[in-house]
């Protein structure tokens, strides 16, 4: 129920920054036809949200750098130190508010009765282009509690700095285990091991042994985007064990991506698809890199 209504607020306030640019765009001297003036107006749409998510970041990383913080993120890049990691895009990473945690989920449900109140009275009394910019945060707004609420382990990652240690492994084997076995791992989950292992230079799955439960939950559930997110992981892992010399690593994973190959169901992308023949293929060197950068180092 509380996903449904999250979804909902989501697509509610996109569809009404949408109404708001589609009617800016209208009252232009353009004449515009349709559908170009739909398709400005949906452009126009993502290129605000792109851009109130940049502004929200640098105020945040403003803050990050006073409190002298050695992690910061600024969509769709983060920073750690002195590396910088080009995180690709995708609705699935959550990264953009590492200071989050579960105790801000009162304030931001507050913060969006406020937000709701001030789009209504700025249409009343008729405010030109202040309801885009209300209307941009609010959606924003919405979707931090939705990484409260769905994305728990993010808070585990960001309490721990995104540094490894065993200790932190081991609390964090528990908590996936235990997400898996209330059938509540996320695609999200998996892509914070990932900018973990890009981090560290790690292979966290392959190291924790994790593999066997996560596929036995995907060939249970056919949850393909699971699916295609372990894959992800994996060609990562196979990448740095290749790139680290760790051929007893590279076979073991190997190994994992041939049981994932003979599941029914996958959607994967071409670039996957490609990256995944290479390792069939015993090919590691062929391995397109992914948009993923630690100190000019390119890996997967």
């Amino acid at each position: 129920m509380m996903r449904k209504l999250i979804i909902f607020l989501l697509m509610l306030s996109f569809l009404g920054l949408w109404l708001e640019l589609h009617v800016l765009v209208n009252n232009l001297p353009l004449n515009l036809e349709i559908p170009l003036d739909f398709i400005i107006s949906m452009s126009l749409t993502f290129c605000s949200l792109i851009f109130s998510k940049i502004v929200l970041d640098l105020l945040y990383a403003l803050k990050d750098v006073y409190n002298k913080e050695g992690l910061i993120t600024i969509f769709p890049f983060i920073f750690i130190k002195r590396k910088k990691v080009n995180v690709r895009f995708s609705p699935y990473f959550s990264f953009h508010r590492k200071s989050l945690s579960t105790d801000d989920l009162k304030s931001r449900i507050i913060w969006s009765f406020i937000l709701e109140i001030a789009i209504t009275l700025v249409f009343i009394f008729k405010i030109p282009s202040v309801p885009i910019v209300l209307t941009t945060i609010f959606f924003w707004n919405i979707m931090d509690i939705n990484h409260i609420v769905f994305n728990k382990t993010e808070f585990l990652f960001n309490q721990n700095k995104w540094q490894k240690e065993d200790s932190f492994d081991r609390d964090l084997t528990n908590a996936l285990k235990d997400k898996i076995q209330k059938s509540e791992l996320s695609y999200s989950d998996l892509m914070c091991i990932q900018l973990y292992d890009a981090i560290n230079q790690s292979t966290f799955l392959t190291d924790s042994e994790l593999f066997e439960e996560i596929f036995k939950k995907i060939e249970y559930s056919q949850n393909t985007l699971l699916c295609t997110g372990l894959v992800e992981l994996l060609l990562y892992e196979i990448s740095i064990s290749n790139n680290n010399n760790w051929p007893e690593k590279v076979d073991q994973i190997r190994m994992q991506l041939i049981q994932i190959n003979q599941l029914e169901f996958y959607y994967y992308t071409s670039w996957l698809r490609n990256n995944f023949n290479f390792c069939m293929n015993r090919e590691y060197d062929k391995i397109k890199s992914r948009r993923i950068f630690i100190s000019n180092k390119k890996i997967i």
